[in-house]
């Protein structure tokens, strides 16, 4: 069983002790034996400072890509393998449009030949075995207009690959000559298309990015999806039941009209785990015999609320779980801090890039290690020389 300690001693955020300062005595006997022996007579002892460290072990995230490095392909054949290298594999289905990464976006550009009556082209992400997910994408739709004739949607697909259910939000002009935003659900009960809602054009799609986002819950097998437009999210429909297994992501376009322009472009994709049933989870413990430590009080600011903290105690185990608000976009950036109950802290920032963040999910371990500065100076006192006898 881990043992739980006081920490006695502990800097502030890039502090240190100050040099030759005395230290407290450890509350446990691995800590007291960790000081080394008692210095010889003429020595001055041994000095130790602790240092703090913070880590992310793991991420709530399941798949992020920002485009800026381009295109991390799978190889072929590897498509339904979820050990094989690789984020993507490529859905290119008509040779004369082109998917690839053009200003640190994903490009779906071309014109249709029209051969296929399904002509798919995008991306296809890898399986996740996490059911209980959020899918956020931004999307840009150039081309083609919504008022031309014939049959293209550029769609953001969350599928549940085995069996083939899925949660999709599209925009463009339907089968049924839907023009617009539109959410297709086939959960396995409702006969081939499934559940089809949705509203028309806003009348900018083709000028701007919009933000989607797309949610599947494992409790309810409930699946949703909505438009950020403005800072205002409007849902596509209504939630319905969608049996899903496992979980992935494709960006794809279908445009079996001949002779069609196509311009789509996808950018910031993530799948994270949802935060009412994933906390953040934060621990807290010494480096060395497995050392946790309890009663510390975990704050967290998030990104645009630093008023409003986040906080929590670390239990018996050195865990303190956070709950993440349900109505944000991540990742975000974040500020923690750690009071430990002498009264001492330890502060970090959680720094927010494409892709990378604070997630629902996340597991992060802050550490307290002790290790040795300075050593004592040598005695100068003149030594005797030893004899034989």
């Amino acid at each position: 069983m881990a043992a739980s300690i006081s920490l006695a001693v502990v800097c502030g955020a890039g502090q240190a002790a100050p040099h030759g300062a005395p230290e407290q005595e450890a509350s446990h006997p691995a800590q007291e034996r960790s000081q080394g022996a008692t210095p010889k007579s003429g020595q001055q002892p041994r000095i130790r400072q602790p240092r703090t460290k913070t880590v992310k072990l793991l991420s709530g995230a399941l798949f992020a890509d920002d485009f800026e490095d381009g295109l991390d392909l799978r190889k072929p054949g590897d498509r339904n393998d979820p050990d094989a290298g690789g984020k993507w594999s490529l859905w290119n289905l008509d040779p004369m449009i082109r998917v690839g990464v053009e200003d640190g976006a994903l490009a779906i550009k071309g014109t249709s030949s029209g051969t296929r009556t399904i002509n798919f082209n995008g991306l296809v992400g890898r399986v996740h075995r996490e059911t209980d997910v959020i899918l956020v994408t931004d999307v840009k739709v150039v081309a083609p207009d919504e008022n031309l004739p014939g049959i293209h949607v550029a769609m953001a697909h969350l599928c549940g690959r085995f069996p083939d259910h899925f949660n999709e939000l599209s925009f463009g002009r339907s089968k049924d000559g839907h023009v617009g935003w539109r959410q297709v659900q086939d959960g396995g009960y409702v006969p081939e298309a499934g559940a089809i809602e949705g509203f028309g054009p806003y009348g900018d799609e083709h000028e701007r990015w919009y933000t989607l986002k797309l949610e599947h819950r494992s409790d309810t097998e409930e699946s949703r999806a909505w438009v950020l437009r403005e800072g205002t999210w409007k849902e596509v429909g209504t939630a319905h039941a969608v049996v899903m297994a496992s979980s992935r992501v494709e960006l794809k376009v279908n445009v079996p009209t001949p002779d069609m322009p196509v311009e789509t472009w996808f950018d910031n994709c993530r799948l994270y785990l949802r935060p009412e049933t994933h906390p953040a989870r934060f621990l807290v413990h010494a480096a060395g015999g497995g050392l946790v430590i309890e009663g510390a009080r975990v704050e967290l600011a998030l990104e645009g609320d630093e008023e409003t903290l986040l906080t929590a105690t670390t239990n018996a185990l050195g865990w303190a779980d956070l709950s993440l608000p349900a109505d944000r976009l991540y990742p975000l950036a974040a500020k923690m801090r750690i009071e430990f109950r002498d009264g001492s802290t330890w502060e970090h920032a959680i720094e927010k890039s494409p892709g990378e963040g604070l997630y629902p999910g996340d597991v992060w371990i802050t550490r307290v290690t002790r290790f040795e500065v300075s050593r004592p100076p040598e005695d100068e006192s003149p030594k005797r020389k030893r004899t034989r006898r």
